[in-house]
């Protein structure tokens, strides 16, 4: 790297004022990266890409694969891969920051309202809805919903005991 003389003077006088013999622009970038602590790291030379993926790999051998309750009520499913591709791994699909964030909720909207149509193509019912809720939201809703239709005084609701424990939570929750 070729440096002007007002650089070499300032590194030089930053060196200098670190207490560093001046052994030129690198001695500077050391400095300024690893300070005083270089030494103490002890650091072992670098690894390729490729060796630290093949090492990664067999150190993720020593996991112990536990049973995990997070993302209870999501059961084991096959995912196009087309749908993977196109829409899990697609970041505009699940990013508000993104330049065009307005034609990504037309084309969820889209996407909603061809599903409604295509289940009362199939089922013959005469309206269908479909929605971006969640579980729990959703048995929310449907509580609300079947509350406001009721034709008896009622403040009871069923709920099975087989519903996941955050959808019962979040009805109990919206209950009140």
């Amino acid at each position: 790297m070729e440096l002007t003389e007002i650089a070499k003077s300032k590194i030089n006088l930053s060196l200098n004022l670190s207490g560093k013999k001046n052994k030129g622009f690198h001695d500077l970038i050391s400095f300024i990266c690893f300070g005083s602590f270089s030494d103490k790291l002890k650091l072992k030379p670098g690894m390729s890409e490729e060796f630290n993926k093949v090492n990664m790999q067999l150190l993720s051998l020593k996991n112990k694969f536990k049973k995990t309750y997070i993302g209870l009520g999501y059961h084991n499913t096959v995912t196009p891969s087309v749908i993977l591709r196109n829409i899990l791994e697609n970041p505009g699909w699940y990013t508000a920051y993104t330049p065009y964030q307005p034609e990504v909720a037309q084309g969820r909207l889209e996407m909603l309202l061809n599903f409604q149509q295509m289940i009362i193509d199939f089922t013959g019912m005469d309206i269908a809805n479909a929605s971006l809720l969640d579980e729990g939201t959703a048995a929310a809703e449907a509580m609300g919903l079947s509350y406001r239709i009721s034709k008896t005084d009622t403040k009871k609701i069923f709920v099975s005991k087989n519903c996941h424990p955050q959808t019962i939570d979040v009805i109990k929750t919206r209950a009140e």
